[in-house]
């Protein structure tokens, strides 16, 4: 062999050997698709620190959840678009003074429409009261008539004929049967006007006996102002 073809092979060899101190090259990687950016998750909304905003937001949370535990009070307890308002002055024939014995009462719709869903409304209830007939005589009328509803927490109070006194059911509150003031139970702790039931102001034919509701007085579910004191004394405790 030549001296020329020797040293050709030893020039191949040489272009052979990786160069010291130089990394080998990297082979050039497949570029992956990049996946489609996340959207950021949405930022919540924080309630106000405001001492009077917390209060308001306290105040319409406590207002749901009164209307929805008002279906659930024993007694029936309501709301309605009559609560508060007035009824205008509406003559309508209640009973005949023949229909009632001393000492009772009745329960009647006013003002009365003729269409049930509304005539069912609990505040269209009142009671029409034949009175004892010594308090008939002390007081020289026989006949009151007060809304239905209790001014505590809007139950519907009856007629109790032994003791002769308004009695509500749900929480104990009874008024005076001529005036229509609370005289025991937490109705009677309230302030006036709402201590005292709407009373309807009665009309009464002398010649026939019929019996007409003409006006209300007070705002129903809410009170009634008078002068008045209660005509009986009742002991709440006994």
């Amino acid at each position: 062999m030549s001296n020329s073809d020797t040293s050709s092979d030893k020039e191949q060899n040489k272009e052979k050997k990786p160069q010291q101190g130089i990394p080998p090259p990297v082979p050039a990687q497949t570029q992956q698709p990049q996946s489609p950016k996340t959207p950021p998750p949405p930022t919540s909304t924080r309630i106000s620190r405001d001492p009077d905003k917390r209060n308001f937001f306290k105040m319409i949370v406590g207002i749901s959840a009164a209307f929805t535990l008002i279906p659930l009070i024993p007694g029936g307890i309501f709301l309605t678009a009559l609560v508060g308002g007035g009824v205008e002055p509406f003559r309508q024939r209640i009973a005949n003074t023949r229909d009632l014995k001393p000492n009772s009462a009745m329960n009647f719709i006013y003002p009365k429409t003729g269409n049930p869903n509304k005539d069912n409304d609990p505040f269209r209830q009142f009671v029409l009261l034949r009175l004892p007939e010594d308090m008939a005589r002390k007081e020289g009328t026989e006949f009151k008539s007060f809304s239905e509803v209790c001014v505590h927490l809007w139950c519907l109070w009856r007629y109790d004929s032994e003791f002769s006194v308004l009695a509500c059911p749900c929480h104990g509150s009874m008024y005076d049967p001529v005036t229509g003031i609370a005289i025991c139970g937490p109705a009677a702790s309230q302030p006036p006007p709402n201590d005292t039931l709407p009373e309807l102001k009665l009309e009464i034919d002398n010649n026939t006996g019929e019996i007409y509701g003409v006006e209300l007085i007070g705002d129903l579910g809410l009170g009634r102002t008078t002068d008045r004191k209660p005509a009986i004394s009742f002991d709440c405790l006994g």
